[in-house]
């Protein structure tokens, strides 16, 4: 009987720990999956119509939803009200189930947008593709 119970409890911790293990990856790739997303549609964007920054995020951020888009809608927020500097793009971008290099990226990657020239951002897009 004791066998019995020790085996149910020790089941149940082990679908636990896979159901909350599952959902940390999930919200990961989820999170990069978007973020890939928008990269695309921002190169489409800025080589076809040149909108600007704020105005792809809003279009973006229209059709989505989930971690990344709440972070990008903040972020829009921020450089449409002028507050686009490093500080800001590294407190926005700090979703805990990225890894260290990943949040650092994307984070890079933001504080970028709109300090190049125009066919250095499509470069540096392109580039952050390909990774």
């Amino acid at each position: 009987m004791l066998d019995l119970v020790f085996g149910g409890v020790l089941c149940f911790i082990s679908t636990y720990v896979g159901i909350t293990v599952k959902q940390y990856y999930d919200k990961r790739y989820y999170y990069l999956r978007d973020f890939r997303e928008f990269a695309i549609a921002l190169e489409d964007n800025l080589t076809y119509a040149k909108d600007n920054i704020a105005t792809v995020a809003d279009k973006y951020l229209q059709n989505n939803k989930g971690g990344f888009a709440k972070c990008l809608e903040e972020y829009s927020e921020e450089i449409k009200h002028g507050n686009k500097n490093g500080e800001t793009t590294y407190g926005i971008f700090n979703a805990k189930y990225l890894k260290k290099g990943e949040r650092n990226f994307i984070r890079e990657f933001f504080r970028t947008l709109g300090t190049l020239d125009y066919d250095s951002q499509l470069s540096r897009i392109k580039l952050t593709l390909r990774e």
